[in-house]
C-alpha cells in the first residue's frame, strides 16, 4: 500500500473516541516499559498444553493499558460480539492461542496479554454469558521480547479485524519513539514505507484536521496531501476549500494549487521550450540540459495529433 488515498476514512465517532475516552487517553498517552518475569516462576502456576502453548484461567491473564491501540468504536464492539457468539456456540479454538508475556505486576509474576486481545475481551464476556472456559490457551513470548517486538507481534498477528489507519499510525509513532526509522518501521509491520511516512503525517496531524476526516469532510489521503503542501496553514486551507465544497467534502483536487497553476501554463512552458530549441544560444547551453529539453519536447509532441494544437492551449487562450 504506497498511495495516500488507501487510507480509508474513520468512523465519525472514531476521533472523539480516541480523545474524550479513558482508553483512548490510556492508548494516545502510552509510553511503558514491561518488566520481565522469571518463565520458571511463573509456570508453576498454569496448566501445560501441547508444545510450547500453555492453559491459563483467565482471570491470572493482564491487560497493559493504552498498549493496544484499537478504539472501542462500534465497528470494534459489533466485531466482539460476533466473537462472543461464536465462542459460545463453538468454544475458544486452541489453534488460536492468545500471545502472553510474562511480567511483573508489582511483586507478582502475571501474563499480560500482548496479542489476542480482542478474542480475550469476546471470551471474558462468553464467560459472563455461561461459557465453561476454566482455562484459555496461550503462547508465552520468549524471555528477552522487548516492547518494540511486542509492538511489532501485534501488527504481524493481526489476522482478523484490519487496524484502523489511526490505529496503525499510534504504533508507528510509538515504533519513532523507540528511534526506529521509517524504513524500518515498514520492515516490520510489512508495509511500504510511503505507507509509514503517510502514517507518521497522520498521528502528528492537529487535532482538527483529524477530526475533519472522522466526519468525513475530508478522507485521510487528503488530509496528508494538505499538512504536507501547507503545513501551519493546512487546516485553514481545508476549511476554506470546505467552505466553498458544494458537496461539503474537500477533495484533493481543490488542494493543488500548485499543479492546477502548472496544468494551466503547461501550453506556454511548452512552447517556450521550443523557442529556447530554435534559438541560436541553444547549441551554448551544457549537453545534459540540451538532451533534457529536447526529450521533453519530443515526449510531448509524441502524445500530440499533429493537427492539434498543444494541450490545453485553446482553454488558455480562451
Amino acid at each position: 500500500m504506497n498511495e495516500t488515498e488507501a487510507i480509508v476514512p474513520f468512523d465519525s465517532d472514531d476521533m472523539a473516541l480516541l480523545h474524550t475516552s479513558e482508553q483512548g487517553k490510556e492508548i494516545l498517552e502510552f509510553d511503558k516499559s514491561l518488566i520481565p518475569a522469571s518463565h520458571k516462576r511463573l509456570l508453576q502456576r498454569v496448566v501445560p498444553g501441547k508444545g510450547n502453548m500453555i492453559m491459563v484461567m483467565p482471570e491470572d491473564i493482564r491487560i497493559v493499558p493504552g498498549l493496544n491501540p484499537r478504539i472501542q468504536n462500534k465497528r470494534y464492539l459489533d466485531y466482539v460480539q460476533s466473537l462472543k457468539q461464536s465462542m459460545i456456540a463453538n468454544g475458544f479454538y486452541l489453534d488460536k492461542p492468545l500471545g502472553g508475556y510474562a511480567g511483573m505486576e508489582g511483586n507478582k509474576p502475571v501474563i499480560f496479554c500482548v496479542e489476542g486481545g480482542t478474542r480475550f475481551a469476546a471470551a471474558k464476556l462468553a464467560i459472563a454469558e455461561g461459557a465453561p472456559f476454566e482455562y484459555l490457551p496461550l503462547v508465552l513470548k520468549p524471555e528477552g521480547t522487548s516492547i518494540e517486538d511486542v509492538t511489532i507481534g501485534m501488527v504481524r498477528g493481526n489476522q482478523q479485524l484490519a487496524f484502523l489507519p489511526i490505529e496503525l499510525a499510534i504504533l508507528c509513532a510509538r515504533m519513532r519513539k523507540f528511534q526506529h526509522t521509517p524504513s524500518q518501521i515498514a520492515e516490520e509491520f510489512g508495509i511500504d514505507t510511503s505507507y509509514v511516512h503517510h502514517l507518521l503525517v497522520l498521528a502528528a496531524a492537529p487535532p482538527n484536521i483529524r477530526q475533519m476526516v472522522a466526519d468525513e469532510e475530508t478522507t485521510a489521503g487528503t488530509a496528508i496531501e494538505a499538512v504536507r503542501q501547507y503545513g501551519e496553514q493546512a487546516e485553514e486551507v481545508l476549511k476554506k476549500a470546505l467552505a466553498k465544497s458544494s458537496k461539503k467534502k474537500v477533495t484533493r483536487s481543490m488542494l493543488n494549487g500548485r499543479k492546477q497553476i502548472l496544468t494551466k501554463q503547461a501550453p506556454k512552458m511548452f512552447e517556450t521550450l521550443e523557442l529556447v530549441q530554435k534559438d541560436a544560444a541553444f547549441k551554448q547551453l551544457p549537453d545534459n540540459l540540451q538532451t533534457a529539453i529536447t526529450e521533453m519536447i519530443e515526449r510531448i509532441s509524441a502524445t500530440q495529433n499533429p493537427a492539434e494544437t498543444p494541450a490545453g492551449a485553446e482553454q488558455a487562450s480562451a
